[in-house]
């Protein structure tokens, strides 16, 4: 099998912060087409079959893009360290080395950009809407950094923006206005009394959290402010759709919400839920098992009908930070053992 580790040092040299992608993407292209691979190009995504028109396949997926800022890149023989090499360069680099090293077993690799931002822009869902076709696979292993642990399903995304209503006055005569910010203090009461679940599913436990994660208000030091902006995040277990998660929060802010409020829902995105059982294989031979706590693409995966579990190398707690370094050896382990997975699992029998 392809060194994961080679591919991945000269993904990392390529910058590809969200929306800056090409450079990277024509080179995995080239990489997979090199490989024997039938490349197909759709809306800023790269996806390669190994055994067109072959029942059965499992989706390797992994995307193009970083968070932005530079950081320097360092290869040793141990380790790679630079912007991506965590989330998820080194994960994309298995993917590559995997597809292009002839495996028996048919896989279709899906390289996509737009995963760091928002989820109108993401290529994976662009890929969905325009060519499903292509996304036709028996079940998925989506490449985010996991540690060398599989991480069962992802939670769901709530977003809240509530516009909290006071009136306007003079400051010296605060007693004709209502300040808007004071109220601050009831509707965060109410936010910390919402029960944060623990839910044990598929033997794993998620933990919820809803967090004030952005706050304004205030016109000028003598202005009673007559509005105050408070931005909500909750990311519930995937038990609950987003419609449940609502209702859950609502139910704690109805008491502190007044009739001129606005509560505005910014994003709503469901969890997935992984079927264990049809992972077993690879979740024997990996470090161990856990739940997904935070959103992921398994979620798109799942709605395309595609069971899926995150599984890739690299500790997922230095994603995003100036400390971003994944190990050779990791990344070796990641590559080996979704090898003998891949040989070993049913998808033979396609």
């Amino acid at each position: 099998m392809r060194d994961p580790a080679e591919l991945a040092a000269a993904y990392i040299a390529i910058p590809s912060p969200t929306g800056a992608e090409e450079e990277l993407r024509a080179r995995v292209a080239s990489d997979l087409a090199a490989g024997g691979l039938v490349v197909h190009h759709v809306a800023g995504c790269v996806v390669a079959e190994s055994h067109p028109g072959v029942e059965g396949a499992t989706a390797l997926v992994a995307h193009l893009d970083t968070v932005p800022g530079e950081l320097a890149v360092k290869v040793t023989p141990t380790e790679l360290a630079g912007r991506g090499a965590v989330d998820s360069k080194g994960g994309l680099a298995v993917a590559v080395a995997l597809a292009t090293s002839e495996p028996r077993v048919p896989v279709v690799l899906v390289a996509y950009p737009g995963e760091e931002g928002p989820l109108v822009t993401n290529g994976l869902a662009a890929l969905r809407a325009q060519r499903p076709e292509l996304l036709r696979a028996g079940r998925g292993v989506l490449l985010e950094p996991t540690g060398g642990f599989v991480e069962l399903g992802c939670q769901g995304v709530l977003k809240l923006r509530l516009r909290l209503a006071g009136r306007r006055s003079h400051v010296a005569r605060a007693w004709i206005g209502r300040n808007a910010i004071t109220r601050l203090a009831r509707v965060l009461g109410a936010i910390e009394r919402l029960e944060r679940r623990e839910p044990q599913l598929e033997g794993v436990r998620y933990r919820e959290a809803v967090e004030p994660v952005g706050v304004r208000g205030g016109l000028a030091w003598n202005v009673v402010p007559d509005e105050a902006i408070l931005e909500v995040a909750y990311r519930f277990a995937p038990d609950r759709s987003p419609e449940e998660a609502s209702a859950a929060l609502r139910a704690v802010l109805d008491d502190v919400l007044e009739p001129d409020d606005v509560v505005e829902v910014v994003e709503a995105v469901p969890g997935a839920r992984s079927d264990v059982h049809a992972f077993e294989g690879l979740v024997r031979s990996a470090f161990g098992v856990r739940a997904k706590l935070g959103w992921t693409d398994v979620a798109q995966l799942a709605a395309a009908g595609i069971p899926a579990v995150n599984f890739g190398p690299g500790d997922p707690e230095l994603a995003h930070t100036d400390a971003e370094v994944v190990e050779v050896a990791e990344l070796r382990f990641v590559a080996q053992t979704l090898w003998r997975w891949l040989h070993e699992g049913p998808a033979r029998q396609g």
